[in-house]
């Protein structure tokens, strides 16, 4: 399938995706949750590290502490609050729309990729506004699908394997279940669709992920 071209259209286009999302995150945030819990744990856990304590050593956590350390970097920059936390969701969305749409476009009219854009947003986000457990680890996630997708009927360079190993340790240490659904699934599609480079995958992609988990540990 021929590429379309990336226009100045599409960047207007990319900033009305921006107002609209924040448009519907700011209508949203202001409305009933459906994390209100999860959303209370990343407070507190971003909060702890805010205040020098150490995930694991200092204070037990259900799991994390990726999306601990991404908050209360938030917190640093616009203290800990309710505000932090909005901004904290709605970067990771404008971030994950940005690219889906970057790469939409290179299959799909504008139109088509502004509305599979939407859709992204609402089925990434959801009906809660603030960063819970699944909202970061489905970032990470997409990220690596999207990182795939631009590699796709295409070699794939040794950079691309170890990002990859990189997202799925992040996502791993975000919420330990589907990071390791994540870790298995990209083997997976590595084994299927590369096995021809079958050492890249090895050296790149399963060691350092063995290495990346288990060095936290120590």
């Amino acid at each position: 399938m021929q590429q379309k071209r990336f226009s100045k259209i599409d960047i207007l286009v990319l900033l009305l995706l921006i107002l609209i999302i924040t448009d519907l995150h700011s209508i949203g945030s202001f409305g009933r949750t459906t994390f209100p819990q999860d959303a209370a744990i990343v407070f507190e856990g971003a909060y702890r590290i805010s205040e020098g304590q150490i995930p694991y050593k200092d204070f037990s956590i259900v799991m994390g502490p990726v999306i601990f350390l991404i908050q209360s970097f938030f917190n640093l920059i616009f203290g800990s609050n309710y505000l932090s936390m909005f901004i904290h969701s709605l970067l990771l969305s404008l971030l994950l729309v940005t690219i889906f749409y970057y790469l939409s476009r290179k299959y799909f009219p504008i139109l088509i990729s502004f509305i599979f854009s939407i859709f992204l947003y609402i089925s990434f986000q959801g009906l809660a506004f603030h960063p819970f457990y699944n909202h970061s680890t489905y970032f990470f996630l997409f990220l690596n699908v999207f990182l795939l997708l631009h590699y796709l009927n295409k070699p794939l360079p040794k950079k691309a394997f170890f990002l990859s190993a990189v997202l799925a340790t992040l996502d791993f240490y975000t919420k330990q279940d589907m990071g390791v659904l994540h870790i298995i699934l990209v083997l997976c599609y590595f084994i299927f669709n590369y096995h021809k480079q079958w050492k890249n995958i090895i050296l790149l992609y399963i060691i350092p992920t063995i290495m990346l988990v288990a060095t936290p540990f120590y």
